[in-house]
């Protein structure tokens, strides 16, 4: 994108800064409408903890996550990162908190077709909840560190019920 859309320095209830310590806005834009495209990001998104503020902006807590969701993204699709500060630090927690609970819910979903699943749908079910327990503890960390651990606090629980769900079903799949 190649204006910033502001209006005095602010976007929506950020302040931009171009210090690349802070929180980072990510934004994209694909020409056409994308269904799947969106989703998906949006899935990866949630589960990377990044809230969601409108259909194609991002809240991460670091640059660091920016290349997972910009490699979601077709080659004619535009992006746009922007490092922000938040106005209202309680809109930040509540969002934060509602996309921890969103992460969630995918997640026991994720779990509970795992303990239905058989043959590849099993192993592409256990390759996608390693790696989602790995990205999702990084960006707890991440939260944690710019002050926001509380509300990332429930995700360690859930990374462990993960990591046994995981061992759980090791363990029936080598008695077969």
């Amino acid at each position: 994108m190649s204006d910033v859309p502001r209006t005095n320095h602010i976007l929506h209830s950020f302040i931009i800064t171009n210090n690349d310590g802070d929180l980072v806005l990510w934004s994209f834009d694909i020409p056409g409408y994308e269904t799947h495209i969106y989703s998906m990001i949006k899935e990866t998104a949630t589960l990377m903890l990044c809230p969601r503020i409108d259909n194609s902006t991002y809240l991460l807590p670091n640059v660091s996550l920016v290349g997972e969701l910009n490699s979601m993204l077709y080659r004619d699709a535009r992006s746009a990162t922007y490092f922000v500060k938040p106005m209202d630090r309680s809109f930040l927690s509540r969002v934060l908190r509602d996309t921890v609970n969103a992460a969630r819910a995918l997640i026991m979903e994720k779990v509970s077709n795992l303990f239905r699943s058989r043959g590849l749908a099993t192993v592409r079910l256990m390759d996608e909840l390693s790696g989602v327990s790995d990205d999702i503890i990084v960006s707890a960390r991440l939260w944690a560190s710019k002050g926001f651990a509380e509300e990332v606090s429930g995700v360690y629980s859930l990374v462990d019920y993960v990591r046994s769900s995981l061992e759980l079903k090791r363990s029936r799949s080598r008695r077969r």
